[in-house]
Formats: C-alpha cells, structure tokens, sequence
C-alpha cells in the first residue's frame, strides 16, 4: 500500500497507489493545484473524472489506471494530453 502526499509547498509528488480506496477522485486533492505527478492507480475509484481535475494546470504526470472509472476523458481540458496508459 502507497500512500503519501505531498503538501502545498511541496507540490511535487501525489502518490495514492495500491490503496484499496472504493470511492470517488477526492476533490480535495484540487486542493493542490500546483501538483506535478499524481498515481491513483491500482484502487477501486468509481464514478467520473471529474472536469474540475483540470485545474490541476502543472500536472506533467497522471496514472488513474485499474480503477473502476468511467473511462470518458473531460473535453476541453489538458487531461485529454495524458497517453492512453493513464487511464486503462
């Protein structure tokens, strides 16, 4: 289990992988927008992407793989730029 977040002044790292969460994306972690890489693969997040994620506007990584989200990427928003891979 993985869990660690960094904190507003260190925006570096979200790591949230492996956690067992069977939940929705917590919209506090918005709450962080100056966030570089977020991994919240390997859980049970259910629900949508939500839209607001996008301004998360210094992500340069993303991995929301091999959770039970709807797959449908928000348009118009810089989330559409991850690879595939971040998303199955």
């Amino acid at each position: 289990m993985s869990f660690l977040i960094a904190s507003k002044m260190s925006p570096i790292l979200t790591l949230i992988s492996m956690c067992n969460i069977h939940a929705k994306i917590p919209l506090t972690l918005l709450n962080l927008s100056n966030i570089k890489s977020l991994d919240l693969s390997n859980n049970s997040f259910c629900g949508q992407i939500p839209r607001s994620m996008a301004v998360l506007n210094f992500l340069g990584y993303l991995n929301l793989s091999y959770n039970n989200l709807n797959r449908q990427i928000p348009i118009g928003t810089q989330l559409q730029s991850f690879d595939a891979t971040s998303y199955t």
